[in-house]
C-alpha cells in the first residue's frame, strides 16, 4: 500500500513539474553601450507595417515589423528596414505598435535582423538617456570592414606564425 501511494504521490510531482512555464527573463540594467555592442543594427524608425503569419501556432512565431529608417547609428544607412520579433512577450518578443517610433537595437537572427524584448529596444519618447549615449559613442572609420575579439586572436596568431616561419626559412636558406 505505500508503494502505491509514493507511486502515486511521485507521478503527481512530475506532472506537476512538467508544467511550470518560464516567462522571458532579461538581464536587469543593461546600458545603452551593451546593447549597442551587442547589435548588428541600431536606429530609430517609424513602424509602418507589422505582418502577423496567417496561421499562428505559438508565441514563438515571428513577425516581420517594417520601419521607415529615421536615423542610423550602426549597420546600413537604409530608407526602410524589416525587423523581425518573436510575437508573444512571454517569448521575448517586442509588442510594437504602427505609426510609433522606436530606438530599435538588433542582430542577425537567420539572416534578418531581429530584435526583442531584452536587446534594449524601446519607444522614442523613452530613448532620450540612450540616444544622448549612442551620440557619444565613435564608431569605426571604416565601419565596411570589422572584425570582432575573437577573429582578432586569431588573425594575431596568423601573423606572429606567418612571421616565425619567414624567419626559420631565412635563417636556414642563409647557412
Amino acid at each position: 500500500m505505500k508503494q502505491i501511494i509514493f507511486s502515486i504521490v511521485a507521478m503527481l510531482s512530475l506532472f506537476i513539474l512538467t508544467f511550470q512555464v518560464n516567462a522571458c527573463s532579461c538581464i536587469a540594467g543593461i546600458t545603452p553601450k551593451e546593447s549597442f555592442d551587442n547589435s548588428e543594427a541600431v536606429f530609430i524608425g517609424k513602424v509602418t507595417d507589422i505582418s502577423v503569419p496567417l496561421f499562428e501556432k505559438s508565441s514563438l512565431d515571428s513577425i516581420e515589423v517594417t520601419f521607415d529608417v529615421s536615423q542610423v547609428w550602426l549597420g546600413s544607412d537604409v530608407k526602410t528596414l524589416t525587423v523581425i520579433t518573436a510575437q508573444g512577450s512571454a517569448s521575448c518578443g517586442y509588442s510594437f505598435e504602427e505609426n510609433e517610433e522606436y530606438l530599435v537595437y538588433a542582430d542577425r537572427e537567420e539572416g534578418q535582423f531581429g530584435t526583442g524584448s531584452c536587446s534594449g529596444t524601446k519607444l522614442l519618447k523613452y530613448a532620450q538617456q540612450d540616444i544622448e549615449e549612442l551620440n557619444k559613442i565613435k564608431l569605426p572609420t571604416n565601419p565596411g570592414f570589422s572584425i570582432s575579439n575573437s577573429q582578432r586572436w586569431y588573425v594575431g596568431l596568423a601573423i606572429i606564425l606567418f612571421a616565425v616561419s619567414i624567419l626559420f626559412f631565412w635563417s636556414r636558406n642563409r647557412k
